[in-house]
């Protein structure tokens, strides 16, 4: 259901995408997660949170605001080879390197507004969501998922009058990025 979502939650038509992995640029370096990052816990919890995401991956767009003011992103998903990687997963109709304009991002209500935490022409930020008005056992554990691993909900939107939480964070946690 998240990546459902995830392709609607921008404006994007609701379709299937070949999944394919590919480069991200330059900026591809400053992405790499890794389970340490989530603080002084043990190993074992940071596995355990891994996993989860692996099974409960929430919605993942990565955005940014360029130098007009106009919102773009693109959605990540993990991939799930011999070890989970995150890439980038772009919509039929997207460029190569996924970015796409979201003008009409501002019809979902955010709150607080993307803006906020985008500085125009600045660096990308990631944003994970989940619905936060639970109705099947699949949407508590995508919910729990995201703040496990992406920590507590900063904000809420609205998409097909159903409420999701949000977060933002400047990095993918726990995998690699796919080459």
């Amino acid at each position: 259901m998240a990546g459902c979502a995830a392709g609607a939650l921008l404006g994007m038509a609701p379709q299937v995408v070949e999944v394919a992995g590919m480069a991200a640029g330059g900026s591809v370096s400053k992405l790499q997660g890794k389970p340490d990052e989530f603080g002084p816990e043990g190993a074992d919890e940071q596995r355990e949170r891994c996993e989860e995401l692996t099974h409960d991956t929430p919605g993942i767009e990565e955005i940014r605001q360029d130098k007009d003011g106009t919102i773009e992103s693109r959605q990540w998903r993990i991939l799930h080879a011999v070890t989970p990687e995150w890439m980038i997963s772009p919509t039929r109709s997207a460029p190569q390197d996924g970015w796409e304009a979201k003008p009409e991002i501002a019809r979902l209500r955010f709150d607080p507004p993307l803006t906020d935490s985008l500085k125009a022409g600045g660096e990308s930020m990631f944003l994970a969501y989940a619905p936060s008005d639970v109705k099947t056992p699949a949407d508590s554990q995508v919910f729990e998922s995201m703040t496990s691993a992406f920590g507590a909900a900063q904000g809420s939107f609205q998409w097909r009058q159903r409420n999701y939480d949000y977060v933002m964070v400047p990095k993918l946690p726990c995998f690699k990025i796919s080459k």
